[in-house]
């Protein structure tokens, strides 16, 4: 698509351009037309930019970008491309090779009955003992996992759950213990997840919510005090390397979603 768009448009963007030399070339798109408007952007760079070009400066910006590079070329593609994504977004981080590693460690899953019983244990005491964020499992702020059902495209409902309140000191004893040993968990599952994997390209904005943080008052976009707003975070390619499994991965990829996610900004 992007190689039929080039043949299509390069000698109008090329005329427009050279009545216009001191005008920058800028590519948008959202989901696949982000992937398109991506390798577009690249191969315009390659033809419109750089010295030859007045450093005419060629940019995207990609919104929920498919994977579409290989882990070198995507960091490559830094100075041209910025990807942005919100939350569990499932699309920045589906290729083939996601999903076979999924199906691997799916497999694994069936196939080990301990482990599934590990699993469910230290999910179920976790889970009695507080309201918990998953993404600590994950490694807390270097983690894959994300808290999905927290944002926009997936709002956490209160938990009518009734559950026993024990000491502060040992729910953060057992809390601690029992993510120790998911993690380990964790760990076996990842032994089985080894494909070569596709990324979003250049730079990742990842946006997220701000946990506790509150808006202060006239933080602006019409928010009131006391409302979370949203954290914005380079992130690495590899960070969007598993498919996070949410209520909201899907969700969380619709043109609405990121439109909300950017007025939400703190």
């Amino acid at each position: 698509a992007a190689e039929r768009l080039d043949l299509l448009l390069r000698d109008r963007v090329a005329l427009a351009l050279a009545a216009h030399p001191s005008f920058p070339l800028e590519v948008y798109g959202h989901s696949l037309g982000a992937g398109v408007a991506t390798l577009l952007a690249l191969r315009w760079h390659a033809a419109f930019g750089g010295p030859g070009s007045n450093n005419r400066s060629v940019r995207c910006l990609a919104f929920a970008p498919p994977a579409t590079m290989d882990l070198a070329s995507a960091r490559r593609a830094s100075s041209v491309v910025t990807s942005v994504v919100v939350g569990d977004d499932v699309v920045p981080r589906l290729s083939l090779s996601s999903v076979q590693d999924l199906c691997a460690a799916l497999r694994l899953l069936c196939e080990d009955a301990s482990l599934q019983t590990t699993i469910a244990s230290a999910a179920a005491s976790l889970h009695a003992a507080t309201d918990l964020d998953l993404s600590q499992v994950h490694g807390g702020e270097e983690g894959r996992g994300g808290r999905g059902e927290e944002y926009g495209c997936g709002k956490r409902h209160p938990d009518t759950t009734t559950t026993t309140t024990l000491p502060p000191h040992t729910q953060s004893n057992n809390r601690s213990a029992t993510r120790a040993t998911l993690r380990t968990c964790r760990e076996r599952l990842a032994d089985a997840m080894t494909h070569e994997k596709l990324y979003p390209a250049g730079r990742i904005l990842h946006m997220s919510p701000s946990d506790n943080n509150l808006r202060p008052r006239g933080g602006g976009n019409g928010r009131t005090e006391g409302e979370p707003g949203r954290l914005a975070q380079w992130r690495d390619q590899a960070h969007f390397a598993e498919i996070v499994l949410s209520a909201s991965m899907f969700s969380c990829h619709v043109p609405s979603s990121y439109l909300s996610a950017i007025h939400e900004l703190r």
